[in-house]
């Protein structure tokens, strides 16, 4: 018998060890990328007072992590208002993902939302706005997120 297939299961053991803490390092890093990245999205200076002033109350940083948005997501918005999220999932997501900002006819047709909503979509180019009826939507790709914030009442009141 070979005096170092004794060693075998050490060895085994030790890479095992080694792979996992790897792993483990790997993920620690990931995880502080997006937590820098949504960061960076909330800091964002193009970002609008009014919805600076609503940060305390809304927590959107640990919202948007807790959500697990990843850069690459393609995340569909129902009901994005005036985009105070849109503007963060587009930024959170970056230039490999996509934001579909959903809204019915309904919503399209208050003041100021479809115009603002075109706005930001002419400003972070991942942003699509889609007009729809909930009932029978269908976005041209598949979605990893679906994302709705302080909505439910719309979606009762049409």
């Amino acid at each position: 018998m070979n005096p170092w297939l004794r060693y075998a299961p050490w060895l085994a053991a030790a890479t095992a060890i080694l792979l996992g803490l790897v792993g483990v390092l790997h993920y620690r890093d990931a995880y502080h990328a997006l937590q820098a990245r949504i960061a960076a999205a909330v800091a964002d200076p193009a970002r609008p007072d009014a919805d600076k002033e609503r940060d305390a109350m809304r927590k959107p940083a640990e919202t948007v992590a807790f959500a697990g948005v990843k850069p690459g997501m393609v995340v569909g918005e129902l009901g994005p208002g005036r985009g105070y999220y849109t503007r963060l999932l587009a930024k959170a997501v970056g230039p490999k993902g996509k934001v579909y900002a959903v809204i019915t006819a309904a919503q399209a047709a208050r003041p100021g939302v479809l115009d603002g909503l075109n706005a930001l979509a002419a400003a972070y180019p991942n942003i699509k706005v889609m007009t729809v009826e909930y009932a029978t939507m269908t976005l041209p790709e598949k979605a990893d997120l679906f994302w709705t914030t302080e909505n439910y009442h719309d979606f009762h009141n049409g």
